[in-house]
């Protein structure tokens, strides 16, 4: 990516050389920018970056009318091309009319950040670093998992073991699992890192009232999760107690109580959600605990017909079905 030729090559140099120089002159504009350096951004603006814009930009629209390529030098892109670009980028979004009158400029610039290679690269370092820290089970951490793979964004999957929790305990903020963070920065709360995640992706729904809507339903299982607790306890052994009597007095009347309201968010939404049109994350955190349930109890569904069909429609969409064949298995 340096030329095809010796001259080219030394082209490649002499375009470059022209833009440092050009950086070098408004640099104490971008010192004042990034806070290392106080000053009337206003003023440099108008006295500093655009007599320099307009004195070497020229020079980098005779690049490209000689190359006639859409490059600064000869047939192919150089890498003074993919720097060059890219730094122009960044200026426009510290002065937005940095390229005004300056098409053939601003056209090189969009050419290039639409390569293949480097269009990727762009959406992928702009993107936040995720970490999620929890059990290697399911649990309350799986559904931000789920939301993750949904969306497609990497994440650190940071799982702990259980002798590892005494000594992170007293460094959270509420001595619980999940936790988040997000560029350094720490969100915890099963929930609040659902609604977040799901804000950030698209999935928290399409309007205020959708959101809300989306937080109430979310709630309701919540109430529910609370009252099947003891059974789900015996079930999995944590704690002592008579399956069957759980089972008829405790999971039995919860059920009855609280999948009316799910069937009925279905039926008033009319699509395939829960609430509104499209696919929020409380569908996919609520679908993926109850398909968990029925491992634990094979009739947990029973006679509530549209909400297991809710339950392995949205299992069948297409990232959060290839999570479940790939994810590590665990009891709940």
């Amino acid at each position: 990516m340096a030329g095809k030729t010796p001259m080219e090559e030394a082209q490649v140099d002499s375009i470059y050389d022209e833009y440092k120089d050009f950086m070098a002159e408004i640099k104490p504009y971008f010192l004042i920018v990034i806070g290392m350096e106080k000053g009337d951004k206003a003023k440099l603006e108008k006295e500093v970056v655009i007599p320099a814009r307009d004195k070497h930009v020229p020079a980098i629209e005779k690049f490209l009318a000689k190359s006639g390529s859409g490059y600064l030098v000869g047939k192919s892109v150089t890498w003074a091309d993919l720097v060059i670009s890219d730094s122009l980028a960044t200026w426009e979004t510290f002065v937005p009319s940095f390229l005004d009158g300056h098409s053939e400029v601003k056209k090189f610039v969009e050419r290039i950040r639409e390569l293949p290679n480097i269009k990727k690269w762009i959406s992928e370092r702009n993107m936040p670093q995720y970490k999620l820290t929890y059990f290697d089970i399911y649990g309350l951490g799986e559904g931000a998992r789920l939301l993750f793979h949904q969306a497609g964004v990497k994440f650190d999957d940071n799982r702990i073991k259980r002798e590892d929790w005494p000594a992170l305990k007293p460094k959270t903020p509420f001595g619980q699992l999940p936790l988040l963070e997000v560029d350094g920065e720490v969100l915890a709360q099963s929930t609040a890192i659902y609604r977040y995640l799901g804000r950030q992706f698209g999935l928290a729904g399409k309007t205020p009232m959708e959101e809300a809507q989306v937080d109430s339903i979310f709630d309701v299982y919540r109430d529910l999760d609370e009252e099947l607790r003891p059974f789900l306890y015996a079930l999995n052994g944590e704690k002592e107690g008579d399956k069957d009597k759980l089972k008829k007095e405790v999971f039995i009347p919860a059920r009855e109580k609280y999948f009316p309201a799910f069937e009925k968010f279905l039926a008033k939404s009319g699509s395939e959600y829960l609430v509104g049109k499209s696919l929020t994350w409380a569908d996919i955190v609520i679908s993926d605990a109850f398909a968990i349930w029925e491992t634990l109890v094979p009739d947990f569904l029973s006679g509530y017909p549209e909400l297991k069909k809710f339950v392995e429609r949205v299992r069948e969409l297409p990232n959060i079905k290839k999570w479940i064949s790939e994810r590590p298995k665990s009891l709940y």
